[in-house]
């Protein structure tokens, strides 16, 4: 997501982009630090005219289950990142039923938004290949766990 939006204060928190913008429109020489925006408000970006970056850039129009799944996606890395111990479980299905809704974003991302730029060559091809071959996993995965 932030490669998409790269190159602006879009991946940036609110306070951050505003710290920016004044940074650009004053004579203000002292350095700001700059905080990435939160994983779900970034998520609605790319989903917004903040993708506009080109004349030719394409916002994110989510399916019928990927915004579900990206909140699934952050409230998982959350019991991670804040870890607290505590038993739990989760249904492999339903895991990679979110996964696979996330290679496609990716997708969306790399190919289809036009704010990516593939320079070194080959580099587009080994991208699209890395995403065939997750979805080729998870697609396993389902028919493993009866999807």
């Amino acid at each position: 997501m932030v490669l998409s939006l790269h190159d602006t204060p879009n991946v940036l928190t609110e306070k951050s982009a505003k710290d920016w913008y004044q940074s650009k429109t004053t004579e203000q020489s002292s350095y700001t630090p700059r905080k990435l925006d939160f994983f779900m408000n970034l998520y609605e970006k790319i989903k917004s005219d903040a993708m506009n970056l080109r004349a030719d850039s394409k916002s994110f129009v989510p399916n019928s289950t990927q915004d579900e799944s990206v909140k699934n996606l952050n409230a998982f890395r959350n019991t991670f990142v804040h870890y607290v111990p505590s038993g739990s479980a989760f249904n492999m299905r339903d895991r990679a039923k979110v996964v696979l809704d996330v290679i496609l974003i990716i997708e969306f991302l790399a190919f289809e938004s036009n704010n990516i730029s593939f320079y070194k060559e080959g580099s587009r091809e080994q991208v699209a290949g890395l995403c065939i071959m997750a979805k080729n996993e998870v697609t396993a995965l389902l028919k493993h766990y009866g999807a």
